[in-house]
């Protein structure tokens, strides 16, 4: 994956917004996010991760086969 471009900053700002306010309605729901999975997505807006990229990782810790491009 070194061919990867990582997301602007502008892009991140944008992915981390709407991943709160997500985060936010999963709670309302009684359905809240772990401390890891929260770690995991702060890890990707810190790395700047694609969703694609995002994706594949969390497939590849579940040991879920890719997905064909």
């Amino acid at each position: 994956m070194s061919d990867v471009v990582p997301l602007s900053p502008a892009e991140i700002a944008t992915a981390r917004k709407r991943r709160l306010v997500a985060q936010h309605l999963q709670a309302l729901e009684g359905n809240a996010l772990t401390p890891a999975e929260i770690a995991m997505f702060d890890m990707f807006d810190r790395e700047g991760w694609s969703g694609d990229r995002c994706r594949d990782f969390i497939r590849d810790q579940l040991g879920i086969a890719p997905a064909l491009k």
